[in-house]
């Protein structure tokens, strides 16, 4: 479980992180629900890596997956 939140960062999940934290100010300064709602969900998403819709969006392959899943590809000529 450490190893998912501490690995792995690409930029998308960077990037949900600086925008909960930003959520994250703008809910203490105004004290507004929906900032800190946005957030709370914006900030499991970053540190839990799972995307926006569950099993619906993946995360990328790391590049050792990656490439074995290309090695089994093969292609045919249509015409």
């Amino acid at each position: 479980m450490t190893g998912t939140m501490l690995g792995g960062w690409s930029w998308a999940r960077a990037l949900r992180l600086v925008i909960a934290l930003l959520f994250l100010a703008a809910g203490i300064g105004s004290g507004d629900t929906f900032a800190y709602v946005a957030a709370g969900i914006l900030g499991v998403q970053a540190v839990l890596n799972v995307g926006c819709c569950g099993t619906h969006c993946s995360s990328p392959l790391p590049a050792r997956d990656r490439e074995s899943a290309l090695d089994g590809t093969e292609y045919e000529e249509v015409g």
